[in-house]
């Protein structure tokens, strides 16, 4: 296919193409060359013979044809001009900008990407989507372009090839990504859970301390940068409703919680991490996360109402912040909800 174009035009794109190329010492007459062979002529010579005969079909160039055309031109001027197709699309974009000023966030790559079970979570239950892309983007890129933290995912396959996070796709690939579960690839907790939660989850907080885990809470709002820090400093599972801090690279274990109901999120956490038989109830202080030990009336008589004495026989006290607990009208329901928590 020839494309029409006129003397003046390729006098100027050889300017422009001269001056932006992506090598030192490009020489005017080679690039006349290379343009005019990317635009279906032989060379030089048969693009003067084909310009001053009337009758010869070339196929008019407009903001749409030009805009079609760029990822093949792209690919052909790569070659041509031995550049990345990154480079070639860029100096194509030079040459015909004005009819590809709207067109010039057009990529020239793309993957199909299929998701699974609570991936699809990110991406309004869309299983199928396609990814667009200039240079050579690793999987994880991909993936938390589209919406899925890479806290939540599992294990991914290229193309049927099971793949890690740093892998770099290529056009045309065929990405599956599915969610953490017992079968993951990739670990989803460390072997000793340290749950680390943003500002927002104080109550579940004191439930998952209630239950015994050692559970990290800053009642003051702390940054996302600080959050990402501790729970890679001292791999910890991160609990947030915030994705986007779920999508820092230095986070290795996290979950976005569905819910915004403190007891939902606690059944979830529980469920997602299979911690039904790691419970060790009443043993953190869920004021501090302190542990908790059995201590003697004697011991904290002064620091307990008189009233509460005459009904309560046996305390605890928290080793950190010496807070001091018994069974109260609150027992019962959190034994509910560690019951159910078991069952879940």
């Amino acid at each position: 296919m020839l494309y029409a174009i006129t003397s003046r035009t390729l006098k100027q794109q050889v300017k422009t193409a001269t001056k932006f190329w992506p090598f030192a010492g490009a020489k005017a007459s080679r690039t006349r060359e290379i343009l005019c062979i990317l635009y279906g002529y032989k060379n030089y010579h048969h693009f003067q013979k084909v310009e001053s005969q009337t009758s010869c079909d070339k196929k008019p160039l407009d903001a749409k044809i030009v805009a079609m055309n760029l990822p093949e031109w792209s690919a052909k001027l790569a070659t041509l001009g031995k550049m990345n197709q990154a480079q070639s699309k860029q100096l194509i974009i030079k040459l015909w900008y004005g009819y590809l000023k709207e067109y010039k966030d057009l990529l020239l790559y793309q993957s199909k990407v299929h998701l699974y079970g609570e991936c699809l979570d990110f991406t309004d239950n869309k299983e199928s989507l396609i990814y667009h892309f200039d240079a050579s983007p690793s999987v994880k890129d991909c993936i938390e372009s589209l919406g899925v933290p890479h806290t939540e995912v599992g294990s991914i396959r290229i193309n049927g090839v099971s793949s890690n996070f740093d892998i770099l796709i290529q056009d045309k690939d065929y990405i599956e990504v599915f969610p953490c579960n017992q079968d993951s690839y990739f670990s989803y907790k460390p072997s000793k859970i340290t749950f680390l939660l943003d500002v927002h989850l104080g109550t579940l907080a004191r439930y998952l301390r209630m239950a015994g885990f050692d559970t990290l809470y800053n009642p003051q709002d702390q940054c996302d940068k600080l959050l990402a820090e501790v729970a890679a400093l001292q791999n910890c599972v991160l609990l947030t409703r915030d994705i986007g801090l779920l999508k820092h690279a230095k986070v290795n274990y996290g979950r976005w919680l569905r819910s915004q109901d403190p007891e939902t999120q606690f059944l979830e956490v529980i469920k997602h991490y299979r911690l039904s038989k790691e419970f060790k109830p009443f043993s953190r202080c869920i004021k501090c996360n302190g542990e908790i030990e059995k201590v003697t009336t004697e011991s904290i008589v002064d620091k307990i109402p008189t009233s509460i004495l005459e009904t309560q026989k046996e305390f605890s006290q928290c080793q950190t912040c010496k807070q001091i607990y018994w069974i109260g009208s609150h027992f019962k329901r959190m034994k509910s909800l560690l019951a159910k928590a078991r069952e879940a």
